[in-house]
């Protein structure tokens, strides 16, 4: 796998996190912005909830692959972005 690869990877990865997030979201709230308890034990919420652990699981543990192994590319594509032009 090479840098473009890994970045697409991670894309992908993130957007699974955002998607389930999302899911987790829809879900009602109380008074104080917590789950009722009648709703963490539906099995909907279950699924979504696991869901949302599984992908925020692979992004973590790809994000530790990623910065290990293109540490040198990614940070040379930060600095590149952060750098003013040059005339």
């Amino acid at each position: 796998m090479n840098y473009a690869e890994a970045k697409i990877k991670r894309e992908e990865l993130w957007d699974a996190v955002t998607t389930t997030s999302k899911a987790l979201q829809k879900f009602p709230v109380g008074a104080f912005g917590l789950t009722p308890d009648d709703v963490k034990k539906s099995p909907e919420f279950i699924a979504a909830k696991n869901a949302y652990k599984l992908a925020a699981a692979r992004q973590q543990a790809f994000g530790a692959f990623f910065n290990k192994h293109f540490k040198v590319e990614h940070d040379a594509e930060r600095r590149e972005k952060r750098l003013w032009p040059r005339y």
